[in-house]
Order: structure tokens, then sequence, then C-alpha cells
């Protein structure tokens, strides 16, 4: 999408649309001058004159009820032709080592023939309406030349110059109603790029402390202190985090995601989303992270992300949204050095989530924040990861979100949402007392594990057969790397 603004919508703006506007309001005083000439001439003429504008309005407005739907239907079409171009260009050699390049020749064309058949459709609904204006010109014809017939006793040459200049009317005024119409249709381009320049900023970086200028005046600059966090503590210490009527918003003005999410995680405890497909889970973690229009308050060991800056309170946080990386790093040319460019297309999607974890140890940040992490991941690499979290992160806050039950077995408590709001909020063994979403997603054989005391026998056994598959795995990882 932003490609296509920064291309032909921009050069819309630079060069058709001055030049476009500008027409049209030529053509329009042309039409008016003429319709006041024939009027001294001929009175009469006005009085035709007056329904058929009104006409012409009246097919421009119904022309663009449609017109607009298919010139934006146009202009999302050809979006993904400029990412599947720079998406192909970029892979170019990948494609080739794997002999791919039909394939995206298929999907090429499968994006130029749907934007094709927009752009067709739009010039046929052009060619309707102009069919139209030109059934109205011609009526309109017949009408002037036997109205000047029949009412100029003055000669022929009162007629020729009242018919000259009704046919000039009509040809000038159809001419400023396409005008209107590519006018409007280019606005279109002025929309889409004012949607950017109006995508609301985050906040910036604090600003440095103010001094007082020569002639005894402050500065512009400004500054503020947060009285909740000096500069010699460390923040977060802990990890307890404290929500209070949490509502989030994809827009302002919209439908509220959530609602009066409310509840406390204490420090260092692990805490698992369960919610049914588009209950508001992933969209949970964003609002921790101000990524939403939010309402309410987020305590962060007793600190508010309201008295704290955006930056440093996502510090607080390490995120690994939805992969042996030493591998993949000895390939590259400078090993830990390489820089990666481009949105780091080189890597694929584990080996992404293994450098979203990399870096959440690096910033020793006190909450994780996982959202779908073994996605995309084979079952060694999803075990790799679930023991550097178990290491790297036990005095940390854990909140989980994960559709597979067995990933989420560790976590102490469950936060069930339904509905937009939290329904639940409990530990593993009141949620499978009771009747919970939690009770009905999990399965017998998950009880076992939850509950080994209740069968011994099976406790040992399955213990052996675990210790012996996880050194079995670590192997197979030493033998990978």
């Amino acid at each position: 999408g932003i490609l296509n603004r920064f291309s032909k919508d921009i050069a819309i703006l630079d060069d058709l649309l001055p030049l476009t506007i500008f027409d049209f309001i030529q053509l329009l005083l042309i039409v008016i001058g003429a319709v006041a000439v024939v009027s001294v001439l001929q009175p009469y003429i006005f009085l035709a004159t007056v329904p058929v504008i009104a006409a012409f309005v009246m097919l421009r407005a119904y022309f663009l009820h449609t017109s607009q739907q298919l010139k934006q239907l146009e202009s999302e079409g050809r979006s993904p032709i400029f990412t599947h171009l720079v998406t192909s260009l970029k892979g170019l050699w990948t494609l080739r080592a794997f002999g791919r390049q039909s394939y995206f020749e298929t999907l090429f064309h499968k994006a130029l023939n749907l934007h094709t058949a927009n752009w067709f459709l739009y010039l046929s609904t052009l060619r309707w309406f102009q069919m139209r204006i030109e059934m109205v010109f011609v009526i309109f014809f017949i009408i002037v030349t036997f109205v000047s017939i029949l009412t100029t006793g003055e000669g022929e040459g009162s007629v020729g110059i009242i018919l000259t200049l009704a046919m000039n009317i009509m040809n000038t005024l159809q001419w400023a109603v396409n005008s209107s119409i590519d006018v409007d249709s280019l606005m279109r381009s002025v929309s889409r790029v004012f949607k950017f320049i109006d995508m609301p900023t985050e906040e910036g970086q604090p600003t440095k402390s103010i001094k007082p200028s020569k002639n005894g005046q402050l500065s512009k600059v400004m500054i503020i202190e947060n009285q909740h966090v000096k500069k010699d503590d460390i923040w977060p210490s802990g990890g307890q985090m404290t929500v209070r009527d949490l509502t989030a918003k994809y827009v302002d003005g919209g439908n509220a995601i959530l609602e009066n999410i409310s509840f406390s995680i204490s420090p260092g405890q692990r805490v698992g989303l369960l919610g049914r497909t588009g209950s508001g889970k992933s969209t949970l973690l964003s609002a921790f992270l101000r990524l939403l229009n939010t309402e309410g308050e987020i305590q962060i060991d007793g600190v508010s992300w309201d008295s704290i800056t955006l930056q440093q309170w996502r510090k607080a946080f390490g995120v690994i949204p939805q992969v042996g990386l030493r591998s993949v790093i000895e390939q590259f040319p400078g090993k830990l050095d390489f820089v990666l460019v481009d949105g780091g297309y080189v890597l694929s999607h584990g080996h992404k989530q293994l450098m979203c974890l990399a870096r959440s140890v690096l910033s020793k940040a006190k909450i994780l924040l996982l959202d779908e992490p073994s996605a995309h991941l084979d079952p060694i690499t999803y075990q790799i990861i679930r023991r550097t979290i178990k290491q790297a992160f036990a005095d940390c806050t854990v909140i989980l979100c994960e559709h597979r039950i067995e990933a989420m077995l560790e976590c102490q408590r469950f936060l069930v949402i339904e509905e937009n709001k939290v329904r639940q909020y409990d530990s593993i063994q009141k949620l499978l007392n009771e009747k919970s979403l939690f009770r009905q997603a999990i399965s017998s054989s998950d009880r076992v594990k939850l509950f080994p005391h209740r069968n011994s026998s099976k406790h040992k056994s399955r213990s052996q057969i675990a210790a012996l598959k996880e050194e079995t795995e670590e192997e197979v990882q030493d033998t990978r790397l």
C-alpha cells in the first residue's frame, strides 16, 4: 500500500490533478458564457438548458455511485501487483534455485487479471455514461432546432448562430461533466494519501531539559519528569502487572474489541490466555504494548503507563510474535556482524521467532509476551524455545497466547476471554472443577499430566520416557548445530 501511495498516487497529485482541475474550471466558464449569449438571442433556449443541466447532474451522480467503488477496487487491485513484483525481485535467486518461476508467474497473472477486470468494468460504466450524455444532447439539439425555427423571425442567420452556440454548449458541457468525473476520481488518490498523513503518530523520545536563554526567556523545549521512576532505580524490578478497566479499540469512535478488562499478575507468574478464535487474545497483547486506542490503566511494579514514555514502557516487555539459529548465522558472510536488510527476508518465520527470543533475553525484559510461539516451528525447535524460556525467564512474568493446550500446561493461572470480556481468571484446579472453556478444551491425557499424583505408576514410566525423549532431542539438536 505504501509503495502504491508513493508511486502512482503522488504522481497524480503532482501532474494530473492540477491540470484536470484547470481544464474543468475553464470548460465550466465557457459553458456559462455560451449560455449567457444564447439567452440574450433567444430566452426560450435558456429554459431548455435548465432541464438538460439537471439531467447531466443526475446522470453524473448515478454514475459516480458505481464508478467510485469500481475505481477503489481498481486501486486496491493495483497494490498486490506492486507487492508481488517487489517480492519476486527480492527472492529471484530462491525462485530460480527451486524452479518456482511458473508458480510465481501464475500468481502475477491472477493479480493482473483481477486488476484488469476491475479496470474493464470501470471503462464499461464510463462508456454507458457517455452514451446517455449523447442521447440527452441529441434530444436537446432537436428541441433547440424546432424552437429556433418557430420563434425566430429574423431569418436563417439568427437560427444558425443559435444552433452553433447550442452545439458548442452541449459539447463543452459534456467535456465539463467528464472532466468533473476525472477530478472526482483523481481526488481518491488525495484521500488515500491523507490517510497516511492523518495517521496518528506515536509519542517521540523525551526532550532534553530546558535552559534559560540569554534574554531570560525559556526556550520552547520542554521535559516532563516522571516522579515514579528515578534514574538510579531499575524498572521494572519484579514484573508485577495490574490491569484496571482496560478497553481497546482499533480506531477512535469504533466498536470496543476489549471491554473493562481487569486482573492482576504476581511477579514471576505464568498466565495463559484462553478463548475462541477472534475473542481478543492477541488484541490484548497488542493493548499491553499500546499499539491500539486504549482506555483504562495498566501498572507494572506500581508505575502507570500514563506516567512513563512509550519507549520506556515497551522496554519492560519481551515479545515473541506469531529456527537452529546458529547454523543460519554461520552461513552469513560476516556471521554475527552480518547486517539484515529489507525486513530480514533471508530469515524464515522460525528464525525470526528465535531472533525475537534472543533479543528478549538480551534486553532483560521482566514481562514476556508469547503470541503463538509454536506456530511455524517443528517440535524440536519448539522444545528449544520452551527450555530457553524456562531457564532465561525463570524470574519473569510470562503471558502466553497459544491454541495448543499441551503448550499451556505450565501456566499457573488462566485468563478466559469470551465476548470481549474476562469471564474467568483462576488457577488450573478451579477451572477444571467448574464448567469453563478450559475444561471443555483439555483432554483426559492432559489432565493426567496436570495431576500426576492421581496415577503414580503411570507417572514413573511417563517421566522416564519424557527424560529419554528430551535427551534424544538434545542429541539431535547438537547434531544439527
